[in-house]
């Protein structure tokens, strides 16, 4: 395109629109709005008849179409019309969806429809209609059940079921109940019940045993501030009452036996705790293919390894290093194993190099982390100082990288610093060997 013909363009785009185009597209939205949601296919196929008709059936001197044009625009509109005044108006809707689901899994939604008016029902459908495009019905169709009949005064349940082939957040917005009644050719009812977000968590498989350089660390405050199970501070003797001390910590029966106030004195104890590190940098926005695999992987990886800790007595600090650092901690009941899957199964990936920056924040978080594992998706010259940022921290250091292609660097060549690094297929990181 001529580069004056695309300015004229843009400075045409760029003008205030004027009413009549605004209300032309909102009139054009309504139109899509009645052939997407308000026609079955049956009545789309009517109505396109009616256009073909129409059009060649102008002339009606010579021929006859507009006698088809005309049954056909009477079915419509007699559709219509009957399915408007009969359309449900006051019945109850109830739906009962999950919260959280797993990627490749079906999962059932139940509706309770409610009839409390004098008049019955007849060839309902139930169901989603603007159901995401990613929740597909099992078996394929359209995301609703058909409910042939409805009596008054009475309550029927039916059934959907979906499947997520991709992890995320999925919003289901206003669950409806439409009538294709008299001619099955439009579709018109109401809407009922909240809209419903579900998560759609990463598809993983258990971890064996995950082989990691284990250890333990002071953690500043205490184990009481980090679980009400397993390690905690023990009793190492008293001493005089200095001021600030707690009231609390008094001990009432040593102060009675000295004749002045005595405070407990304790020792907080040293346990493990382990940061997972997750690398989202991708590269440009849009890529698809292998490195979108991979990265949908690692994500399962991760997810693998934060099930194979949650079943042990550590405490599970999750990063998440992209543009921002994002940090969660659960684990020994400070979380469940849904709050990390709940991050995953939100998280996209980053377009720009965020290592530089990062690396020295994560370096000032690890203070107290006994263990790192990085799960990242290749291993190049950033990566690499990244991990050594690190390991400068002090902690336990275990590497695996997800990537179906050859890495830029050779990981055996740097197993003096940070140890066995572990490199895994896309297809190995979603079912990982028994050992890792």
């Amino acid at each position: 395109m001529p580069a004056d013909l695309r300015e004229r363009l843009y400075d045409y785009l760029e003008k205030p629109s004027p009413g009549w185009r605004l209300g032309a597209r909102a009139f054009l939205r309504y139109l899509g709005r009645i052939w997407r949601d308000d026609l079955t296919p049956p009545g789309r196929a009517l109505l396109c008849g009616c256009a073909i008709g129409a059009i060649a059936g102008l002339d009606t001197t010579s021929s006859l179409i507009y006698i088809l044009f005309a049954i056909m625009f009477s079915m419509l509109a007699v559709a219509g019309a009957a399915g408007w005044f009969l359309r449900p108006r006051r019945l109850g809707i109830r739906r009962d969806a999950p919260e959280r689901t797993t990627a490749g899994e079906p999962f059932l939604i139940r509706y309770e429809i409610e009839n409390p008016g004098p008049r019955p029902c007849y060839d309902l459908w139930v169901g989603e209609r603007a159901c995401p495009p990613a929740l597909a019905p099992v078996g394929g169709g359209s995301p609703a059940v058909p409910l042939s009949l409805l009596k008054p005064e009475t309550r029927a349940e039916v059934s959907l079921s979906l499947v997520a082939p991709r992890r995320g957040a999925y919003m289901l917005k206003s669950a409806t109940v439409d009538t294709t009644f008299p001619f099955g050719l439009t579709r018109l009812g109401q809407r009922g019940a909240r809209p419903h977000r579900i998560l759609v968590y990463p598809r993983f498989s258990a971890l064996g045993r995950l082989i990691v350089p284990v250890g333990r660390k002071y953690q500043p405050g205490g184990i009481p501030l980090a679980s009400s199970t397993g390690d905690s501070t023990e009793f190492v003797g008293v001493r005089e009452y200095r001021a600030g001390d707690p009231l609390r910590k008094i001990d009432w029966r040593s102060w009675g036996r000295h004749g002045k106030p005595v405070v407990k004195e304790y020792q907080e104890e040293y346990f493990c705790r382990i940061a997972l590190v997750l690398d989202t940098y991708l590269g440009q926005p849009g890529k698809e293919g292998l490195e979108r695999e991979d990265f949908e992987a690692g994500i399962s990886f991760a997810a693998s390894v934060a099930d194979y800790f949650s079943r042990e007595e550590y405490i599970i600090n999750l990063f998440a290093a992209g543009s921002e650092l994002f940090h969660l901690e659960a684990g020994r009941h400070l979380g469940f194993l849904e709050n990390i899957l709940d991050v995953l199964a939100c998280v996209e990936p980053c377009s720009s190099v965020p290592f530089p920056h990062l690396g020295l924040e994560l370096q000032a978080r690890l203070e107290s982390v006994s263990t790192t594992v990085v799960v990242l998706l290749d291993f190049d010259r950033p990566r690499i100082e990244f991990l050594r940022a690190i390991a400068a921290a002090g902690t336990g250091l275990k590497v695996v990288v997800v990537k179906s292609r050859p890495t830029p660097e050779d990981p055996r060549l740097y197993t003096a610093e940070f140890g066995e690094v572990s490199v895994l297929e896309a297809k190995s990181a979603r079912e990982p060997p028994g050992v890792l």
